[in-house]
């Protein structure tokens, strides 16, 4: 027969395997360096295909709009401040990738570890109730 504490963790464990148990798997095939590393260059290419292509349409729209934009002192302040603004937004996604992926890899750290103690408490609970009966038996012969 089984507890009723035996029974909820055993429903707690089936649900973390169906839930979550996928998703932490994958974070925890890599160093948490390597994890955070693999969403920063992620990042990394995306903004920087994204800035190339704001600028350039920026940049088509001001040739169109005003042709002394080549001039060159006006050509250096904007490639200048386009860099300046590339810059900025890249610290800022470094921040924020940084800040999410680290609180994502320590929850998927915490929750596996509370899977393999809820493992452990079954097993453990089972092995006392083998010992148990054993003595059980014992006492009846």
């Amino acid at each position: 027969m089984y507890s009723k504490e035996k029974i909820r963790w055993m429903t707690q464990a089936a649900r973390y395997e169906m839930s979550q148990q996928r998703k932490d798997m994958h974070i925890h095939k890599f160093s948490r360096m390597d994890y955070m590393s693999f969403y920063l260059f992620k990042i990394l290419i995306c903004v920087t295909i994204a800035f190339c292509m704001g600028a350039s349409g920026l940049f088509l729209y001001l040739i169109e709009a005003r042709a002394n934009l080549f001039q060159s002192y006006s050509l250096q302040v904007w490639i200048g401040g386009s860099l300046l603004v590339y810059v900025l937004i890249i610290f800022v996604y470094t921040i924020a990738v940084l800040i999410v992926y680290s609180k994502r890899y320590d929850q998927a750290q915490r929750s596996s570890k509370r899977y393999l103690l809820l493992l452990k408490g079954i097993q453990t609970q089972a092995l006392e109730k083998k010992k148990k009966d054993q003595l059980w038996k014992g006492e009846q012969q």
